[in-house]
C-alpha cells in the first residue's frame, strides 16, 4: 500500500512539474512572438521592412529620476527620448517615449525588447513595447521573385 501511494505521489509531482515547465515555455514564446506578430502585421499591410521605419518604444517608470536615467541612456544610443508625467498608472506615473529610425527585423526587435525589459526592470519600471510607422514598398519587385 505504501509503495502504491509513493508511486502515485511521484507521478503527481512529475505531472505538476511538467505542467509548470510547459506554462513557462508558453509564456516565453508568447512574449517573444509579439515582435514577430507586429512585424508580420506591418508586412501584411504593405509596409516594407527593408526600409527604415520610425519606431516608437514605450516605458513606464516609477519616478522622474528613473525615467530621466532611461531617457539619457537611450539618447546616448541615438534615440530621441522624452519623459512625461502621466496619471494613468499610480505605480508607473512617468512615461519614457524613445524614437529611432531603423529597419525592422524579427531577431533585432526581439533582442531590443529583451534588453529594454531588463533595462526597465533594473530601475523598477516596465517596458511597454513598440510601434512602427508604415513605410510603403517602393515599386513592384514581383519580377525578382521567381
Amino acid at each position: 500500500m505504501n509503495l502504491v501511494f509513493l508511486l502515485l505521489l511521484l507521478a503527481a509531482v512529475a505531472t505538476i512539474g511538467r505542467i509548470v515547465w510547459s506554462l513557462r515555455k508558453i509564456g516565453k514564446v508568447r512574449n517573444d512572438s509579439w515582435d514577430e506578430k507586429v512585424i508580420d502585421q506591418l508586412r501584411k499591410n504593405g509596409s516594407d521592412p527593408f526600409q527604415p521605419h520610425n519606431v516608437d518604444f514605450f516605458f513606464g517608470m516609477p519616478d522622474e529620476a528613473a525615467a530621466k536615467k532611461v531617457a539619457q541612456l537611450l539618447t546616448a544610443e541615438g534615440f530621441s527620448a522624452d519623459v512625461e508625467h502621466k496619471n494613468e498608472d499610480p505605480s508607473q506615473p512617468y512615461s519614457v517615449h524613445a524614437l529611432i529610425a531603423m529597419r525592422l527585423s524579427v531577431p533585432d526587435m526581439k533582442t531590443k525588447s529583451r534588453r529594454f525589459t531588463q533595462l526597465a526592470e533594473q530601475v523598477g519600471g516596465t517596458y511597454d513595447g513598440w510601434t512602427a510607422s508604415h513605410v510603403e514598398r517602393k515599386g513592384d519587385n514581383s519580377e525578382l521573385i521567381g
